[in-house]
C-alpha cells in the first residue's frame, strides 16, 4: 500500500482511470433509453488496458512537448551563441581594418612630408665616418690571448713534456 502512495506515476494512472470511467458513464447515459440496462463488458482487463494506454499516451505527449520545448530552447541558445561569435569576429575584423587605415594615413602623411621637402634637403652629402684605429690597446691584446686559449685546441692534444719523462 505504501508503494501506491509513494509513486506519483501510479497515483496519476489511478486518477486517470477513475476520470475516464466517469466520462464513459456520462457519454453512455444519454444514448441508453429508460428501459435498457447497461451491459457490462465480458473482459474488464480490456477496459483497464485502454485506460492505461490513454494515460501512457498522455504522459508521452507531455514528455514529447517538454522535449520539443527543451529542443527549441537549446536551438535558440545555439543560434544566439553563433550570432554572438559572428558578431565578435566582425568586430575583430573591423578593429583590424581600422588599425590598417590608421597606419595607411600615417604613411601617407610621411610620404607627403617627404615630397613637400625641397630636393636639396632630401639629398644629403655623406659625411666622412671615423674609421676605427688598427692599433690595439693593451687590454684588447690581453683579451685576445685569453680568448685564444679558450677557443684554441684542447690541452690534451698538446701536452707539456715534463723533465721526468725525458730521462
Amino acid at each position: 500500500m505504501k508503494f501506491i502512495f509513494d509513486n506519483p506515476v501510479f497515483i496519476l494512472m489511478i486518477i486517470g482511470y477513475l476520470i475516464s470511467m466517469f466520462a464513459k458513464k456520462k457519454k453512455e447515459q444519454p444514448q441508453h433509453h429508460k428501459g435498457s440496462h447497461r451491459k457490462f463488458e465480458q473482459n474488464p482487463s480490456r477496459e483497464v488496458q485502454e485506460t492505461f494506454s490513454q494515460t501512457e499516451t498522455s504522459t508521452q505527449n507531455e514528455e514529447e512537448k517538454q522535449y520539443a520545448d527543451h529542443t527549441k530552447a537549446d536551438h535558440a541558445k545555439k543560434l544566439q551563441v553563433e550570432a554572438l561569435e559572428s558578431q565578435y569576429e566582425v568586430e575583430k575584423r573591423l578593429h583590424a581594418l581600422k588599425k590598417q587605415q590608421q597606419l595607411a594615413v600615417k604613411r601617407a602623411e610621411q610620404i607627403k612630408t617627404i615630397i613637400e621637402k625641397p630636393i636639396t634637403e632630401q639629398i644629403s652629402v655623406p659625411q666622412k665616418e671615423k674609421k676605427p684605429s688598427l692599433s690595439p690597446s693593451k687590454k684588447q691584446l690581453v683579451d685576445g690571448i685569453v680568448w685564444a686559449e679558450i677557443i684554441g685546441p684542447p690541452r690534451a692534444l698538446n701536452p707539456h713534456r715534463s723533465l721526468k719523462n725525458n730521462k
